[in-house]
């Protein structure tokens, strides 16, 4: 396949809150969806993170202290672990406050062998990227944000990572999974419109935002999703 992809999943997110329990509320929520914190599975400690420019290994901090010291930093990552595979939560608490548009919460990791390695089987792979994109529905109604993006990086200048907040956010095409605030619902001829979306699942959130799930897997780069629906999913978002 040549060059790794890893999957990347940036929240943008208005008004995070209190920025400690920002931190410890979506950690919390990945734990209940299955991520463990320290590699050999003991979720009462953070194990590796990363705060004000300096890392700490075999910290095994609790997630209190180590909510709080990113909160004072205002950025920092904490790893956690799916099936034994690393995903990088990253925090940052300026993001909104600096002119250019960046996410406040992200997750970077596994790559395209954590759903199409030759030793995954269709039903763990399918099993794993429903567990993520669990995790991703229960943070986006945990966070209320305004966008958020996930698909296999670098897509070589397709990446759908937006340049600007609705309704100018140059966002126009979908990745492998997008949630959408009410800022965007105009954009895309109205609430109901979009949870009509031809995709492979959409669902409507409790917090009023819509997750549209293009196909069961991420793909290696721009590889087409044959949902068999017509119109395709782009064309039914973008071209109106």
């Amino acid at each position: 396949m040549g060059e790794s992809t890893l999957l990347l999943v940036p929240f943008f997110v208005e008004e995070p809150g209190d920025e400690a329990e920002f931190v410890r509320r979506t950690v919390e929520i990945l734990r209940e969806h299955g991520f463990e914190t320290t590699y050999d599975g003991c979720n009462e400690l953070i194990e590796d993170y990363e705060a004000d420019g300096a890392r700490f290994r075999n910290a095994d901090e609790s997630l209190e202290e180590v909510a709080a010291e990113l909160a004072d930093a205002s950025e920092g990552t904490i790893t956690v672990w799916i099936d034994d595979h690393r995903i990088r939560v990253g925090y940052d608490f300026d993001a909104d406050t600096d002119g250019e548009v960046e996410p406040t919460l992200s997750l970077s990791g596994v790559n395209e062998h954590f759903f199409h390695g030759d030793d995954v089987s269709g039903e763990t792979a399918r099993e794993r990227a429903d567990r993520i994109v669990d995790a991703i529905a229960a943070l986006a109604v945990e966070t209320d944000p305004w966008y958020v993006g996930g698909w296999m990086h670098p897509h070589y200048g397709l990446d759908p990572y937006p340049d600007g907040k609705p309704p100018e956010s140059g966002v126009e095409r979908l990745g492998w999974i997008a949630v959408f605030g009410e800022a965007f619902h105009d954009r895309f001829g109205g609430r109901q419109r979009l949870l009509e979306t031809p995709a492979w699942n959409v669902r409507d959130l409790e917090s009023g935002v819509v997750l549209v799930r293009r196909g069961d897997l991420p793909r290696f780069l721009d590889c087409p999703v044959d949902t068999g629906l017509e119109p395709s999913t782009d064309d039914y978002l973008f071209d109106r």
